[in-house]
């Protein structure tokens, strides 16, 4: 998730989780600050992760607000989730390869369960997004760190286990689409973390952006052949050839989409989403977005980032599925993903709205996945994301298999 520049039963949704048929799981991530909306309603998710504590170079966690945050945890629980707080992201995972290592690692652990233990949390998230290979110029180890990952999580599941075996807590980690990298490449077997464990989240987004050369969507269910290689669907199936349990598999749904400026001539609206697009100039995207610095580059410029809510709101959407003038939206049939092209400004927008996340849902549902995940439940507008991908996952959304 980064917004700077830098098993079910087929048909019914359900998932089978040692032989019992529960409900989809749905963790809903927010992000939290002494800002926080606290009108949000959570009771639509079974899990709310709590985004980002940074853990520092000697493994103590920074969190803002943090004199808050056992209210806030409180208040959330009480309209039904577990919480979670979430560790790393996109900017904080600089320091994970160095605390997995054999001498902090125990240091790192003991300030998790504190953490887990003085807010009353339900479980721990690891936003390692990159474990092995480079992310924003992350300190990363390819020889060790999915040794060292595996060595760090089996000691943190034994702790858990040991000071709260009555009331279990979870272990969860948000990544890539593909399985972690090790000395020989990518790995075959991630079985072992499974174990240690309890689910994975795949961020099946941010497959483009405006850094690329040729526009194109933010989280293909598919790709169109010559014009990409990863998707929603092959995500899933990296994981689960890599022997990760379909019952222990999340699928990422983006509540955001991506804009960049079309290097186009004339008046005609494209027909396609595949467009060359300015590799020097970011529009500015909603209201919230600045211009700010990348960590890893030092350029300074806009992310293009459109938050769902505010696509409602600041006239770029005339409802969930019609685009407001000058805005024109289509939809394209291989990515199952909309976009939008401003007549006055050639800004391309791509995102998902509740026809592509309906999609999705369906492969969810068809791969026997344990659920879905959204980043970020913050910017939905009047739940109706959030909805779409609750019914879609318990397959209420008015389509049957066959």
């Amino acid at each position: 998730m980064r917004f700077n520049n830098f098993g079910a039963l087929a048909g019914l949704g359900l998932v089978m989780i040692s032989g019992v048929a529960c409900e989809p799981v749905l963790f809903c991530y927010t992000q939290y600050s002494d800002k926080i909306d606290m009108s949000i309603d959570y009771s639509r998710c079974t899990n709310v992760l709590v985004a980002f504590g940074i853990p520092k170079p000697d493994a103590t966690i920074k969190i803002e607000a943090e004199d808050k945050l056992k209210d806030f945890v409180k208040t959330v629980q009480k309209q039904g989730p577990k919480v979670s707080v979430s560790l790393g992201g996109w900017t904080g995972s600089g320091n994970f390869s160095t605390l997995v290592k054999k001498e902090n690692r125990n240091k790192f652990k003991d300030e998790i369960m504190n953490l887990i233990e003085s807010k009353n949390l339900d479980g721990i998230d690891l936003d390692w997004e990159y474990p092995g290979r480079d992310g924003n110029c992350n300190v990363f180890d390819k020889d060790n760190d999915a040794d060292n990952y595996l060595e760090f999580l089996t000691l943190l599941r034994d702790a858990l286990t040991n000071k709260f075996g009555d009331n279990p807590k979870l272990i969860t980690m948000a990544t890539w689409v593909q399985p972690f990298d090790g000395p020989n490449g990518t790995l075959s077997d991630m079985s072992k973390f499974a174990n240690v464990t309890d689910f994975v989240f795949l961020m099946q987004y941010d497959y483009t952006g405006s850094y690329a050369p040729t526009s194109g969507p933010n989280a293909p269910l598919d790709f169109e052949e010559g014009k990409g290689t990863r998707s929603f669907r092959t995500a899933i199936k990296a994981w689960t050839d890599a022997k990760w349990p379909r019952d222990k598999l999340v699928a990422g749904f983006a509540f955001y989409g991506r804009s960049s400026k079309l290097e186009i001539e004339g008046n005609e609206i494209p027909t396609t989403q595949y467009q060359k697009q300015s590799k020097t100039e970011v529009p500015k995207g909603d209201e919230e977005d600045k211009v700010e610095e990348d960590t890893c580059t030092g350029k300074k410029q806009f992310s293009g980032v459109w938050r769902w809510k505010h696509m409602l709101h600041e006239g770029v959407l005339e409802d969930p599925l019609a685009a407001k003038e000058p805005w024109v939206k289509q939809f394209d049939n291989i990515t199952q993903t909309p976009w939008l092209f401003n007549k006055d400004t050639k800004v391309f927008l791509t995102y998902d709205d509740p026809d592509s996340i309906k999609a999705k849902t369906r492969v969810v549902r068809e791969e026997g996945l344990a659920g879905g995940m959204m980043w970020s439940i913050d910017m939905d507008k009047d739940n109706v994301l959030t909805d779409a991908l609750k019914k879609g996952l318990a397959g209420e959304d008015g389509e049957n298999e066959v």
